[in-house]
């Protein structure tokens, strides 16, 4: 099932982890608590070592200390923001493969 994702967006926590089973290509977007931008990395080498879109939001600079039960109030606009954007630059990236696939074919 976890291949069939194109977009998995959560929180930080194991549930992130189903990204070991998504294709190439796939945006993994991680929504960190305040204070807890540090903990990112994790999932952030994740993406690169699978190939994974990434990006991660949290909500503001709210210093160093991570605070896991702390509530947090996500921007919503923001998150629809990125993941749109992302959504467009796989679009491109695929398209230019496409084409670029499709020059290399026709030149044989």
């Amino acid at each position: 099932m976890a291949r069939s994702i194109r977009v998995l967006i959560g929180v930080h926590g194991a549930g992130l982890s189903n990204s070991l089973f998504m294709r190439p290509g796939t945006i993994l977007y991680e929504i960190d608590p305040p204070g807890c931008r540090l903990l990112s990395f994790n999932f952030r080498r994740w993406a690169e070592v699978f190939n994974l879109q990434y990006a991660v939001w949290s909500p503001g600079d709210k210093g160093d200390h991570c605070s896991r039960e702390a509530a947090t109030k996500v921007h919503v606009d923001e998150i629809v923001n990125d993941v749109i954007n992302l959504i467009e630059n796989e679009i491109q990236y695929r398209s230019g493969y496409l084409s670029r696939a499709y020059d290399i074919i026709m030149k044989e």
